[in-house]
């Protein structure tokens, strides 16, 4: 038999933890997790916890982590791969290089989205978008300028802004305005 730490998979999210734990698709997840044999534990983190406080929590006590709405770190990447932990990241950490993500396709939703209101007429559009990993609101914005082009939609002064994913989203989208 596995060790008791070993046999749970810890899913680590953020945001408002009542939406979280009522989502119907994590409940399945959890679900598909305890039918393999683990046991799932939820865990919420805020913008206040550091890297090194999630590395003490997720240390050496799981068989695998689950990372969803981009709280994978660099450093909590880099501690769980030094410690052969296995994990999985739902959202793009583009500067480590031994990372295991599922990738929505997001510029190709956002694409389809600017069309839909450039059809409607909607020639100004903007996107506010403030990630909490280090490089990918850089990388989404690069994108964001390139729709725009294939669009021929004119740039307009919130496409250049650069935002510091370590500020609130909340100041963040005040400087944005």
């Amino acid at each position: 038999t596995m060790p008791k730490e070993q046999s749970m998979i810890a899913i680590v999210s953020t945001g408002d933890m009542s939406i979280v734990e009522s989502d119907r698709e994590l409940k399945e997840l959890q679900r598909h997790i305890n039918e393999d044999g683990y046991e799932s534990i939820l865990f919420g983190i805020t913008n206040k916890v550091g890297s090194r406080n999630v590395c003490k929590l997720l240390e050496d006590h799981f068989g695998g982590i689950i990372f969803t709405n981009s709280t994978l770190s660099y450093e909590v990447a880099e501690h769980l791969d030094q410690r052969k932990i296995p994990f999985v990241s739902c959202n793009r950490l583009p500067v480590y290089p031994h990372i295991n993500y599922i990738e929505a396709d997001w510029a190709v939703n956002i694409a389809q989205i600017a069309k839909d209101f450039a059809e409607r007429g909607y020639r100004k559009q903007g996107l506010f978008f403030h990630g909490r990993l280090e490089g990918y609101n850089r990388i989404i914005m690069k994108e964001w300028r390139k729709i725009k082009e294939d669009l021929k939609l004119p740039r307009l002064k919130c496409d250049a802004i650069s935002l510091d994913y370590r500020q609130s989203a909340m100041d963040m989208f005040r400087t944005y305005l």
